[in-house]
């Protein structure tokens, strides 16, 4: 399921919510509770046809009047989500388009420090061993992906390290994988395209898997075939 389906799901689901919520308010009792704090105690007591009706020795009504407030606090949140997904749900356009270009979509377009991709597989020149361990782990699980394609995030062209197509619905998912995690300056780098990739919609453990080099710049093979068992078959 892409992430626009996900949004009409979750907005459809709302509105199923909202509809149960105001047909339980239909029994609820007329009027508001009101609260009055005196002498350290709170008195309860409703305001119907300009009378005061006090609740105090009557707490089957009181909780009834309790129960209304909590649906009508639900009923305003779950109206206020409304709003924001029926706006997602219009306004949205992929940041990455799916289906049909997927065919025409070139990787290896990131040629910024081209000479540093040095690690061959399968025709591929890879930026590192551990990208080449990922692209091989992909391979041998059978899951379409493309390196270093070019995508709008933010207003500005980015290069995730693979765009991966998941076998069992086709949804496109991004892997990043960091090395130098040990560098200060890599590290703020990192954090900013991973708040740029949430901002356009690319969450973690969603849309985007992240793996890392340890320290000493070793890949833990276990860990990725983990992620790839658990995410993308």
């Amino acid at each position: 399921m892409i992430f626009k389906e996900e949004i009409e799901a979750q907005l459809r689901a709302h509105i199923r919510i909202r509809e149960q919520i105001r047909k339980a308010l239909e029994g609820m009792p007329d009027g508001n509770m009101l609260r009055k704090r005196s002498g350290g105690r709170i008195y309860y007591y409703i305001s119907l046809n300009g009378k005061r009706i006090s609740l105090n020795h009557d707490p089957e009504t009181r909780e009834m009047y309790l129960l209304k407030e909590e649906l009508v606090r639900k009923l305003r949140a779950v109206e206020k989500d409304i709003t924001l997904l029926e706006k997602t749900a219009k306004e949205y356009i992929p940041v990455y388009p799916e289906g049909e270009q997927w065919a025409a979509m070139t990787p290896g377009q990131n040629k910024y420090k081209w000479e540093e991709c040095k690690h061959l597989y399968k025709g591929v020149y890879y930026r590192s061993k551990s990208e080449a361990v990922i692209a091989m782990l992909l391979e041998s699980h059978g899951i379409e992906f493309k390196y270093e394609v070019r995508i709008e995030v933010g207003g500005r062209a980015v290069y995730p390290d693979f765009v991966i197509r998941r076998k069992r619905d086709g949804k496109i998912i991004l892997w990043e994988h960091f090395g130098m995690i040990h560098d200060e300056e890599y590290q703020q780098g990192m954090f900013r395209k991973l708040i740029a990739y949430h901002e356009a919609g690319y969450n973690i453990w969603d849309n985007l898997i992240v793996s890392f080099d340890s320290e000493n710049g070793s890949i833990d093979i276990d860990s990725i075939e983990k992620m790839i068992t658990l995410y993308l078959l």
